[in-house]
């Protein structure tokens, strides 16, 4: 974690003064298909989709389930479907891994099995740790190719039978800004998103492509770290704050040194996702006003991390508190002040 420290922070000194698509040459959202005509649009996206699978081959989709873990490579990932382990009748999650991590990270180990602890849901982690690793600036300048690989990876996997509105995207830091991003290239319609803390060293320049609220029906936002590590504004449908959303989140200390409020944001979703009542939160207007006791909470502007859904009424920022150790989740006491 102190490569991560050296590695963001070398970034925002390099790009102190960059604008537009300059940081790690990512795309902004005036892209290239507004210079082609509009029959040429399909074959220019689908052709742009097959060479970012080709060079970013070495992405893995890794099917995690009791008996063992099943791998395939991004190119062949739809034969995915066709696994013993794989049911076709039940609701898949997809986890893709931040900067410097892999399927055997943390956090693709805690959030996928929080999942399967369900016994409802087919996980499956993407590993792209061959493209996002150290220097952040090599990570972010691959996240668009990556984006496109995963997208197409995914738009194969729904032609060849995965339930398009099955599908849960969940992503960690640069995993969740890369669903963002794949978002724009992805063809079918995504019901759900959860990012958790997305990454924000490069993608808070106007213009640079990002997880928004635009990506899916629903996209839910868990924010530990913002304006360090993470994003530092609201970019979903819900955005909860779970202590206010920035550092230093309780029970962390070295923050500089470890990250930990940026890994914060899995360890809650991941003990929400089993725990269904641990973390309410209440929609107000700010931080202050939620410690002032000013935002009771209600049945109409309360959302529980994690169970949010497409359809829901209830929109904005929500905050409430956690414990320092897990169980971080407090129930009610969460978003009740005692004035």
């Amino acid at each position: 974690m102190k490569l991560f420290l050296a590695a963001v922070m070398s970034a925002a000194v390099m790009c102190g003064g960059c604008s537009g698509n300059s940081l790690g040459h990512l795309p902004k959202r005036e892209s290239v298909w507004n210079t082609l005509e509009e029959g040429e649009e399909d074959a220019a996206a689908a052709n742009s989709s097959s060479n970012a699978t080709s060079e970013f081959r070495e992405i893995n989709f890794i099917l995690f389930s009791s008996d063992g873990n099943s791998s395939i490579g991004v190119d062949n990932a739809p034969a995915l479907l066709d696994d013993a382990t794989f049911n076709r009748s039940l609701r898949t999650v997809f986890f893709i891994h931040g900067y410097m991590d892999s399927k055997d990270s943390d956090s693709s180990k805690t959030v996928s099995s929080a999942f399967l602890r369900q016994g409802s849901f087919n996980v499956i982690v993407v590993d792209w740790s061959a493209y996002s690793g150290f220097p952040y600036l090599s990570a972010l300048s691959n996240l668009p190719g990556a984006s496109r690989a995963v997208a197409d990876a995914l738009n194969r996997m729904v032609q060849t039978g995965l339930p398009a509105e099955s599908i849960w995207l969940t992503g960690h830091s640069l995993g969740a800004q890369l669903i963002g991003v794949a978002s724009d290239t992805i063809t079918f319609q995504i019901h759900q998103i959860t990012g958790m803390d997305p990454a924000g060293p490069g993608f808070e320049t106007p213009g640079v492509a990002r997880l928004t609220r635009d990506a899916a029906e629903l996209v839910e936002i868990v924010h530990t770290d913002a304006g360090v590590f993470g994003f530092n504004a609201p970019c979903g449908d819900v955005d909860i704050w779970p202590n206010g959303g920035t550092a230093v989140q309780p029970g962390c200390f070295l923050e500089l040194e470890i990250g930990c409020s940026h890994l914060r944001s899995w360890m809650y979703f991941a003990e929400a996702v089993n725990h269904a009542d641990a973390f309410p939160a209440v929609r107000c207007a700010s931080w202050d006003d939620f410690r002032r006791g000013a935002c009771p909470a209600n049945g109409g502007d309360v959302v529980y991390m994690a169970h949010s859904h497409p359809g829901q009424n209830q929109t904005g920022n929500f905050y409430l508190t956690t414990n320092r150790a897990s169980p971080f989740g407090k129930g009610q006491q969460g978003v009740t002040i005692n004035a």
